[in-house]
């Protein structure tokens, strides 16, 4: 299945289970997460970077954190915006070339993405528990900002040359997530109060880098796993 059949998949399950949907309420809830993002390094930037320098996409996993306001639509759904961040710099070499003095010839890859997101959140066992099971799916805007910086190599001439590569701009992207809520602090009505937060959450955006790039795509996708607290009111 792929990921754009497991998001019309979870959006169908989502609104079937549910009531209908009479309008958003007072409730719901505010998060505040902070957590890693793991590339997934799916695309053809990635594979020449990391076939070519001395790193693996795994370096590039690091913090990412956010918030996020849900607000009710019944006791099952919450509608969701969100905002995340990332942000990680790496420095590497050549692998297969070095100077004639044998040190190394150097570059810094530096990633950014910011996604904006709005989506749906279904509670299987409604909301106003002490223990809430999440499911959900959206989209949004994907930012990010890529460059490399440094010394590149003239494939013809084999050359060293200092250089900066750079694209930045907004993509289109979607996820799908799992996660719960546990109440640790009671609020004055019942289920409203202060709640321990986890969730797992699966991005996926790409685009093709202009410029100097030469319209090589990077997969902007990744795995998110955060943790935190949420308000719910």
């Amino acid at each position: 299945m792929t990921h754009r059949n497991v998001f019309s998949f979870l959006l169908v399950a989502v609104l079937s289970l549910t009531a209908p949907v009479a309008g958003i309420s007072a409730d719901g809830a505010l998060v505040f997460k902070l957590g890693s993002f793991f590339p997934d390094g799916a695309s053809e930037l990635w594979t020449v970077n990391t076939e070519s320098f001395d790193f693996e996409v795994a370096d590039f996993n690091y913090v990412m954190g956010g918030v996020e306001l849900d607000l009710a639509l019944n006791s099952y759904l919450d509608i969701g915006i969100g905002f995340d961040g990332y942000s990680r710099q790496v420095d590497s070499n050549y692998r297969d070339f070095i100077r004639g003095d044998g040190t190394q010839i150097q570059q810094r890859f530096k990633l950014k993405v910011l996604p904006i997101t709005g989506g749906l959140q279904f509670l299987p066992l409604r909301r106003f528990r002490r223990f809430i099971p999440h499911v959900g799916a959206g989209g949004g805007l994907y930012y990010f900002d890529y460059h490399q910086e440094g010394e590149f190599i003239n494939g013809t001439s084999f050359e060293i040359y200092p250089d900066t590569f750079r694209d930045s701009g907004l993509v289109p992207g979607f996820y799908a997530n799992a996660g719960a809520e546990l109440m640790f602090s009671e609020g004055i009505d019942p289920g409203e109060g202060w709640f321990v937060y986890g969730h797992l959450r699966q991005h996926w955006a790409s685009t093709e880098l202009a410029g100097d790039f030469d319209r090589q795509n990077l997969d902007l996708g990744g795995t998110e796993i955060a943790f935190g607290v949420s308000l719910r009111f």
